[in-house]
């Protein structure tokens, strides 16, 4: 299969549409009978040259569960053909959702009250990138392996961990990798660690993600080592929990 971009004059309509004529367009994104975009018809265009990729087919479900099994078979498959660069571009997101995995996009994230906001965000690579990365609809899907798949890993269990459990809840995604914290490798790894030796619940995530985040107004943290962040995530972790049980 070959995977295209739109040129950018294609996107920016697609995404004034949204904005603009929301009223008009959104049976596009939201009906169940909807089937994507059509060049002609919807007069968009492409860059000149593709990718050649193996063909690619997601587990289509509105289930989160479902996240990490597609983000392995995405980053598998570009893992070798995107650089951070490339993949840094709108035009090859906005493409992917709009086309190849249109209904995968839609039947994931868009429900019938669905927010013009939701559409912006999973169907288009807008705004600050951390934010972009992680919530365009198929972006994030290959963004948060290249962040966290260990290659060197002695097993394939091993080299998928972190990503496993960067899926393995949406807090995760939103409290580490959307704030300036997540692109640090040692802050991402030990962070992920606790996160599989502890369980922590979803407000617990939400709590331990601020108070790290909030000690880089003192602390320099891309050179904490492992031993100090998880010093600082036990401590803060033991706090929260008391706070809890006094209540």
């Amino acid at each position: 299969m070959n995977l295209y971009k739109l040129n950018q004059e294609s996107v920016d309509n697609l995404y004034n549409s949204i904005k603009t004529n929301y009223d008009q367009v959104k049976f596009k994104y939201i009906d169940d009978h909807s089937v994507g975009f059509n060049i002609e018809i919807d007069n968009l265009n492409f860059v000149n040259g593709s990718l050649n990729v193996h063909e690619i087919k997601l587990i289509k479900n509105s289930d989160p569960n479902s996240d990490f099994h597609n983000a392995k078979i995405i980053y598998t498959s570009l893992r070798e053909k995107l650089t951070a660069e490339d993949a840094d571009d709108e035009r090859l997101w906005a493409y992917l959702t709009h086309f190849i995995f249109f209904k995968y996009s839609q039947i994931r994230w868009i429900k019938e009250n669905t927010s013009k906001e939701t559409i912006e965000d999973r169907f288009f690579y807008k705004g600050n990138g951390r934010v972009a990365r992680t919530r365009n609809a198929i972006a994030r899907l290959w963004w948060i392996p290249f962040l966290t798949f260990n290659p060197n890993g002695n097993s394939e269990e091993e080299k998928w961990k972190y990503t496993k459990a960067a899926f393995s809840t949406q807090e995760v995604i939103v409290s580490l990798f959307e704030r300036t914290m997540g692109s640090y490798q040692n802050i991402r790894t030990t962070f992920l660690e606790y996160i599989i030796n502890n369980n922590p619940q979803s407000k617990e995530i939400q709590y331990l993600a601020r108070k790290l985040n909030n000690l880089g107004g003192v602390l320099m943290l891309p050179y904490l080592d492992n031993q100090k962040i998880n010093e600082i995530l036990s401590q803060e972790h033991e706090i929260y929990m008391q706070s809890q049980n006094d209540e």
